[in-house]
């Protein structure tokens, strides 16, 4: 038995293929071509993958050291399912996998925003499916807010709104792709500072030690959503400087470095967009932003992070369960 998974890079299309050998969770990952495996090899998909992390952080338990041989050429490349066919045999549901489905054809651009999508009949003949499985899945998008039903007009692609969850710990790349979509950043600057006074107190630096400052517009799907200013411990610092801010994921940078999180407290409110920030974002100036503060602390509750994060109000929202 063997999974398959395509990728797509500069060079063309791969496949990644896991096969199982013996029993339990003896996985070995390698790689071959489209051909190779149009001769012969099995497909089946045991699950959705929006991106590469999302894929590592499944495999990692199962085939540990094993990873090394993934395909560097890979690595960062947007995963997407070889077709749209269903598994009636998988444990999935079929309306979460047509779901998926959707969703990749949604994030890839294959729809855009403002297309209307086929019709439930339509639909319901391209997967073989019932009209409640269907309409099952159209609905958890609607809810989600990437899909949104016209009245007398069908359904269309909304433009793309993420909702962020309150309390939990997560950074934006972690977060965009949990939500399907993938991330990017773009550098703006990165250089050790004394004279920041204000973000020296929040993290207990003296005056006279530096920190380090990062700029950064944050993507989803190419789409600007965030401007990011972080600012590190010098210490801290120093490891993240060796890396490529444009990419690096800050938190997994740490901990690769036997560095933890343990809590952070953040602070919510609305300002306006500057002229230099609206340019960033591609909103006017003057315009309503989301803008968050976080500061985080590691494990001996020192603080060790201190952001603020500007979010366009029309491409991001914060969602918070309250129970009674």
């Amino acid at each position: 038995m063997a999974a398959a998974l395509v990728a797509k890079d500069e060079s063309g299309i791969m496949i990644s293929i896991i096969r199982i050998e013996g029993t339990g969770y003896n996985y070995k990952l390698t790689t071959v071509s489209l051909s190779e495996v149009a001769e012969g090899g099995e497909r089946r998909f045991p699950r959705r993958f929006y991106n590469f992390d999302s894929y590592y952080n499944w495999l990692q338990p199962l085939v540990g050291e094993g990873l090394q041989s993934f395909p560097p050429s890979l690595i960062g490349r947007r995963l997407i399912m070889e077709n749209s066919q269903l598994d009636y045999n998988s444990p999935i549901p079929l309306y979460h996998q047509i779901k998926d489905i959707l969703v990749a054809r949604i994030t890839d651009k294959h729809w855009k925003t403002g297309d209307l999508i086929p019709t439930e009949i339509e639909l319901m003949k391209e997967f073989d499916v019932s009209r409640t499985t269907l309409r099952q899945a159209i609905t958890t998008l609607v809810n989600e807010g990437l899909l949104e039903k016209r009245q007398g007009k069908g359904t269309i692609v909304k433009s793309l709104k993420l909702t962020g969850t309150l309390g939990r710990l997560t950074g934006f790349a972690e977060e965009i792709m949990e939500k399907g979509y993938l991330p990017k950043s773009k550098l703006l600057r990165s250089e050790f500072r004394d004279d920041l006074f204000t973000e020296k107190r929040k993290l207990h630096i003296p005056d006279n030690k530096p920190i380090l400052l990062i700029h950064r517009i944050r993507f989803a799907n190419d789409e600007p959503i965030a401007f990011e200013k972080t600012s590190w411990p010098e210490e801290i610092g120093n490891i993240l400087i060796k890396h490529d801010l444009n990419g690096a994921k800050f938190y997994q940078v740490l901990e690769d470095n036997g560095i933890y999180l343990k809590k952070a407290s953040e602070t919510i409110s609305a300002v306006n967009a500057t002229p230099y920030e609206a340019d960033l974002l591609g909103v006017s100036a003057g315009t309503a932003l989301l803008e968050m503060t976080r500061l985080s602390y590691g494990i001996n509750d020192e603080p060790i992070e201190f952001t603020q994060t500007k979010y366009r109000s029309d491409r991001y929202q914060y969602n918070v369960e309250l129970n009674r």
